[in-house]
């Protein structure tokens, strides 16, 4: 026994140790707490661990010690109390109220202190070099910045569905839809662009094809309820439930009215006849057109009712006949789909061809997602992007509810590339998620084991952080508490994200 327990008594012995142990069954209480809390509960608290700068404890504790989230203090001052009072950074020159301070610096009249001063002085001269060439800097920095849903990987994937996988092996399918698309003649689409990576969803009895464009896609969509060669079934595609159509064109109809819309990507004269398979809202598909019917006479058909903004058809590679389907956009108005349906068939008949023939004939929308038919209205590139995020959230978008949460900028490109910092990246959002209900799953979209030394295809949906919840309750209380908090130094962003589309592998 130590020499501090002897001295004194008996009765101060035994009182002294007494109070001794006491201590010391604090202290290891006090510290088994602080390692429960602070990293794996599997360790335990009499396994020392040297905290030796280079040691791996030491590492796994300066990593910890970023991957947390802030603290919500209840005396945090508004922001308007934290506001300089007696700044001018937001007064404009009389004159210049309709020029933002980025247009006049890239205008480039703003050169250095006391240099071209004297060609200053016209203040018509400076508004005109500020207008030209903040537009010519607006064109080319919003060329190289803007975002449409086709740019997004969930506009590579449709879902096939209405497949007997035992009677037609994956591998068969696969041969088929390739074999389909590598004998046709479709606008914008390589031979080499035909290769589809497929894999199979055996409880729910879908596929999850994805294709290298968006057009190959697109073409598989409108092939739905149709019997493709060499399945022998008639299959059902369609697009995930979070895949987001573009609604943008030149000219469009809201509220009655005729308006332009920004961010045109139209290079061709309204009059033209665009000869390609467009990526919007108001794309349709004609199903049903009579094997070997000549291009210019469905388009001639087409024109009676509206007129066309684009027109394409899937032709044979082999005999340049048509193979079925037609891809077309009016300009504003839109008729209606049963009004056009009607119209043709009656065009059709009029034309000479069989009633028989023209039985299955029907229009579809292949570039809108069945369920929740999400749709971006505005070109998002570097001048816009100020303006939607001043919106409210329910004027930007009207998301479903889910009980999976989606939150973006929370981890780095580098950092996923790392699985330690994966690994606690993923431990600190169960941890915190866990306080407003159960967690069924956090899932990382990473890149995959094919990308190595920054070779590969560098997705934008990497890095989202994927949290799956028991009951909505659950998800909608983690959701409105965690988004605007900061992780590792960044705002997290979240968002409600599709159950299937989760359950599906679709990040």
């Amino acid at each position: 026994m130590s020499d501090r327990y002897h001295s004194g008594s008996g009765e101060d012995h035994r009182r002294t140790s007494s109070q001794a142990g006491f201590r010391d069954r604090k202290y290891k209480s006090q510290r088994s707490a602080y390692l429960r809390q602070n990293f794996n509960p599997g360790w335990k608290a009499s396994k020392r661990r040297s905290h030796q700068p280079g040691s791996e404890h030491s590492k796994l504790f300066e990593l910890r010690k970023h991957y947390e989230f802030d603290s919500v203090s209840d005396d945090i001052p508004p922001l308007e109390d934290l506001r300089p009072s007696e700044t001018k950074w937001d007064v404009k020159a009389a004159g210049f109220e309709q020029y933002r301070a980025c247009e006049i610096k890239d205008s480039g009249i703003l050169r250095g202190a006391g240099v071209g001063a004297a060609e200053l002085q016209d203040r018509k001269q400076i508004k005109k070099t500020i207008s030209e060439n903040s537009r010519q800097f607006s064109r080319v920095d919003a060329s190289k910045s803007i975002l449409l849903p086709n740019n997004s990987r969930k506009a590579r994937i449709v879902i096939l569905k209405g497949i007997d996988l035992v009677e037609h092996p994956l591998r068969q399918v696969k041969e088929v839809l390739e074999e389909y698309l590598k004998s046709s003649v479709i606008p914008g689409v390589q031979p080499q662009d035909c290769a589809l990576k497929i894999r199979s969803l055996p409880e729910r009895s879908e596929l999850v094809i994805l294709s290298s464009t968006t057009t190959v896609s697109t073409v598989l969509a409108g092939l739905t309820d149709t019997e493709v060669p060499g399945l022998g079934a008639c299959v059902q595609f369609q697009r995930p439930n979070e895949y987001i159509s573009s609604d943008i064109g030149q000219f469009g109809v809201e509220d009655g009215k005729k308006y332009e819309m920004k961010g045109s990507t139209d290079s061709k004269a309204d009059g033209e006849i665009q000869d390609e398979i467009l990526q919007c809202r108001q794309l349709r598909c004609i199903q049903g057109v009579p094997y070997g019917m000549d291009k210019d006479k469905i388009m001639q058909l087409l024109q009676k009712f509206g007129r066309l903004r684009s027109f394409s058809t899937v032709l044979d590679r082999i005999t340049l006949e048509t193979k079925g389907i037609a891809f077309f956009t009016y300009w504003s108005p839109q008729p209606e789909d049963s009004q056009l349906e009607s119209k043709l068939r009656e065009a059709f008949i009029a034309q000479g061809e069989a009633e028989k023939e023209i039985a299955k004939l029907r229009c579809v929308h292949p570039c809108i997602s069945s369920k929740n038919k999400y749709m971006q209205t505005v070109t998002l590139d570097a001048d816009t992007m100020t303006n939607v995020s001043n919106y409210p959230s329910s004027e930007v978008t009207n998301h479903g509810e889910s009980k999976v949460i989606r939150f973006a900028n929370c981890i780095s490109f580098e950092d996923l590339l790392k699985p330690e910092k994966c690994s606690l990246a993923e431990r600190s959002f169960k941890q915190e998620c866990s306080k407003f209900g159960k967690v069924d799953r956090v899932v990382i979209s990473r890149p995959g084991k094919e990308f190595k030394n920054g070779l590969g295809e560098i997705d934008p949906s990497f890095g989202f952080i994927f949290v799956q919840f028991a009951e909505l309750t659950f998800s909608t209380q983690c959701l409105y508490s965690l988004a605007g908090r900061l992780f590792d130094g960044r705002l997290v962003i979240g968002g409600y994200y599709d159950e299937d589309d989760f359950e599906r592998g679709i990040y």
